[in-house]
């Protein structure tokens, strides 16, 4: 869970400063199906704070249900009989 805060956190704050570049550079239609697309000669993408947060959330949702698996498997096996096998 501390890792999907960590790296959540990170991911949302560069994907979000990227998008917030693009939307000021723009994405160029270099074909006419990408201006078809755009509607425009340029896409200028947006982020708000409410799909930021929303996908930090996910992720952290994510790592924390990726984690029962294995933790459910652990308490299964005694701490003696984990530490007496050669693997």
């Amino acid at each position: 869970l501390a890792l999907g805060v960590v790296f959540g956190a990170m991911g949302a704050g560069l994907g979000s400063a990227l998008v917030t570049w693009l939307g000021r550079v723009g994405i160029p239609a270099r074909n006419d199906q990408l201006y078809f697309f755009f509607s425009g000669p340029r896409l200028l993408p947006s982020v708000s704070l409410g799909n930021v947060v929303a996908a930090f959330l996910a992720v952290l949702a994510v790592s924390a249900i990726s984690t029962l698996y294995p933790a459910l498997v652990a308490t299964r096996v005694s701490p003696v009989k984990a530490m007496g096998q050669d693997e």
